[in-house]
C-alpha cells in the first residue's frame, strides 16, 4: 500500500502507509506544511475498518495550540481509512510491536472518554498490550480521581490473570544465529528464567555460533546444553547455571506447559522365579522461574508404564500423594508391578499429574500509619491492611487476604501461604517476621496475624511488605516420556 496523501484548505501532506499511527501526527504534518506558527484548532474523525472488525469505530480528537493568544480554525478534516492496521493515537499496533509508554498513557486517558466506543477500544488495546501496560495502570489506579477506578481495577486484574496464565503455559524462545553467550542471553530474557553461563573466558564454546528456532524454554535449554556439551543446575535466586562440571540429567524428558518432566528407569527388583518384579521409575519436575510451584498432586491410578506393548499399573493404584516442591524442583519415585514374562526395560511413562502452582507475583507496600488501608488487588485476589498495634514487646500487624470462593486451602498449608512478608524500615534490610498465625472464618478469606520484633521507629516510617500471586490454580499436566531410545531434541 502506498503513502497516504491528504489535502484540505489548500494544505497538502503525505504520510507513509505504516506511519499513520496517530491522529496528532496528521496534525503535526499539517502544521509543518502550513510553515507558520499560527495556532490551529482541528478536528479529525478517524474511521477504522479492517478484515477483523465488523463495525467501524469513530474517535473524535481535538487538538488546540495556543501561541500569543491568537487562534484560527483550520477546518474539519475527515480521514476514512479502509485498510487494516491504520492507527489513531493509542490505536492497535502491528504484529510484534510493543507499545511505548506514551501510547499506553493515551489509552489510559481514553478510558475516561464520554464516548463508549472510545473507552471499549482503549480497554481492548490495553488488554492486548498485556503485562507491559501494568506499571502505568497501577499508577493510574493509585492516583485516579475521575471516578473510573472500578474500570481501571477490572482491567488491571484481567491483564494480571492473563499474564499469569501465559507464564503457566510456558515460554517460547528463539534467536537467529549468534555467538553462544548471546543465545544464552536471548533465551534468558525471553523466558523470564535467568540463565547464567559459568565458563572461563577462553572456553571454546563462547566462540561457537548457534541458532534456536521457536522452541519451549526447556527444549531450547537442552539444545544449548547439547551444542556446548554442558550441564545445568539451579543456582541462587531461581537462576539456571550452565557449566562444564554439572552432569546432564540421566533418563528422558518431555515438556508440559511451563514444566520439564524427567523420567529415569531406576531399578528392577525380581522377588523370585515366576514372581512379578517391581520396577521403579524416578520422576523429576522442574518449573520455569516465573512459576511458583507449591506441590504435586499425584494419583497413582493416573500413571501407567508401558513395555512390550503392554501397560503396567502402579504398585499402589489407589494411592494419592502430595509432594512439595523444593524451590523449582520436585522429585518422586513410582513403583510398578511387571510380570516375569517381561524381561526388557520399559518403553514409556505416561499419564497426568496435577501441580498446585501460582504465577505473576505482586508485591505490596502497606504504610502502617494508613489503617485500615484501601483494598489492593492482585489478579483474582484482594489484600487489605486491617490493624496495627505496637507495644513494649512486639509489633503486631493484621492483614486480610481474600481469594475466590472456589479456591480452598488445607489448614496445614496456610502459614506457608502467607510467609512472604517483611517489615520495611530505615534499616538497610527488611526485618523478617518472628511469628505468624492464620485464621479463616470462611475458607476463601484469611486473617493473617504477623508479629515482628519491636522497632524503635515511629509508624510513619514503617511499611509491611507482602507478596501474593495474581493467580493460584491446580494445573493439569498430561505427559508421555519415551524411556528408550534416549531423548533427542525436537525442533
Amino acid at each position: 500500500m502506498g503513502p497516504l496523501k491528504i489535502e484540505t484548505h489548500g494544505i497538502r501532506c503525505e504520510l507513509p502507509a505504516n506511519g499513520v499511527s496517530r491522529a496528532d501526527l496528521v496534525m503535526d504534518k499539517m502544521c509543518q506544511a502550513q510553515e507558520t506558527d499560527v495556532p490551529i484548532i482541528a478536528t479529525c474523525l478517524v474511521c477504522f475498518c479492517s478484515p477483523q472488525r465488523d463495525d467501524c469505530t469513530s474517535i473524535l480528537a481535538t487538538r488546540t495550540d495556543r501561541i500569543g493568544g491568537g487562534m484560527r480554525l483550520a477546518g474539519g478534516l475527515i480521514l476514512c481509512c479502509a485498510f487494516s492496521g491504520l492507527l489513531w493515537k493509542g490505536g492497535p499496533l502491528s504484529a510484534g510491536e510493543a507499545p511505548v509508554a506514551s501510547t499506553i498513557s493515551a489509552w489510559i486517558d481514553q478510558l475516561h472518554s464520554d464516548h463508549r466506543a472510545t473507552r471499549l477500544h482503549a480497554a481492548q488495546q490495553l488488554q492486548n498490550a498485556g503485562r507491559v501496560s501494568l506499571p502505568q495502570l497501577k499508577h493510574a489506579l493509585q492516583h485516579d480521581r475521575s471516578g473510573q477506578r472500578i474500570r481501571i481495577e477490572q482491567l488491571l486484574r484481567s491483564i494480571q490473570i492473563d499474564a499469569a496464565q501465559q507464564d503457566l503455559n510456558g515460554s517460547l524462545v528463539s534467536c537467529s544465529e549468534c555467538l553462544f553467550p548471546k543465545a544464552v542471553q536471548a533465551i534468558s530474557e525471553q523466558s523470564g528464567t535467568p540463565v547464567v553461563l559459568e565458563l572461563s573466558e577462553d572456553a571454546v564454546v563462547r566462540r561457537e555460533m548457534v541458532s534456536i528456532p521457536e522452541l519451549s524454554f526447556w527444549l531450547a535449554l537442552e539444545k544449548m546444553c547439547a551444542a556446548g556439551h554442558l550441564g545445568w543446575h539451579w543456582g541462587d535466586h531461581h537462576q539456571i547455571i550452565l557449566d562444564e562440571k554439572t552432569v546432564r540429567l540421566p533418563g528422558a524428558f518431555t515438556v508440559s506447559k511451563a514444566f520439564r518432566l524427567n523420567a529415569e528407569f531406576a531399578t528392577r527388583e525380581p522377588v523370585g522365579p515366576g514372581v512379578p518384579a517391581t520396577v521403579r521409575v524416578k520422576l523429576r519436575m522442574d518449573a520455569e522461574a516465573d512459576v511458583l510451584p507449591r506441590y504435586v498432586i499425584l494419583r497413582d491410578q493416573e500413571i501407567r508404564l508401558s513395555g512390550n506393548g503392554r501397560m503396567f499399573a502402579p504398585f499402589t493404584p489407589d494411592a494419592k500423594r502430595e509432594i512439595d516442591f523444593s524451590g523449582q524442583t520436585a522429585e518422586v519415585s513410582l513403583d510398578f508391578i511387571v510380570p516375569p514374562s517381561v524381561t526388557t526395560s520399559p518403553d514409556a511413562l505416561q499419564g497426568t499429574i496435577q501441580v498446585r502452582c501460582a504465577a505473576m507475583i505482586q508485591q505490596f507496600h502497606f504504610p502502617l500509619i494508613d489503617v485500615p488501608s484501601p483494598t489492593f488487588y492482585a489478579g483474582q485476589n484482594e489484600v487489605r491492611l486491617m490493624h496495627v498495634k505496637q507495644d513494649d514487646a512486639a509489633l503486631n500487624v493484621i492483614l486480610q487476604v481474600t481469594y475466590p470462593p472456589d479456591l480452598h486451602w488445607e489448614s496445614y498449608r496456610l502459614q506457608g501461604l502467607h510467609r512472604a512478608a517483611s517489615l520495611e524500615c530505615s534499616m538497610k534490610d527488611p526485618l523478617p517476621l518472628t511469628g505468624l498465625d492464620v485464621f479463616h472464618s470462611a475458607t476463601h478469606q484469611h486473617e493473617v496475624h504477623y508479629r515482628f520484633a519491636k522497632v524503635n521507629e515511629p509508624l510513619t516510617k514503617l511499611k509491611l511488605v507482602y507478596a501474593i500471586p495474581a493467580l493460584e490454580t491446580i494445573l493439569e499436566l498430561p505427559f508421555e516420556i519415551n524411556l528408550s531410545p534416549p531423548v533427542t531434541v525436537r525442533e
